[in-house]
């Protein structure tokens, strides 16, 4: 499903994580408001909630609560 980078302060970056938690290997940086894919997202009890998005041939695990999921006809 298309979603935006939400929630994210515009001096700063939604970090992408190798596996869905905090602790993961960075592997990109999402600007705010930027567009991205949600392939699929997971609960984590006790913790966060992650999405797994895709940006262009990048992809990476982030928070959940910075991710709004767009209309579908959205054309990233």
């Amino acid at each position: 499903a298309p979603a935006r980078v939400s929630g994210v302060a515009k001096n700063d970056v939604l970090n992408m994580r190798k596996w869905p938690a905090s602790y993961s290997r960075l592997v990109g940086e999402l600007s705010p408001k930027s567009t991205v894919w949600v392939i699929r997202c997971i609960e984590k009890e006790d913790t966060s909630d992650w999405c797994l998005v895709e940006r262009g041939d990048d992809s990476g695990w982030v928070n959940s609560r910075f991710i709004e999921l767009l209309d579908e006809d959205w054309d990233i």
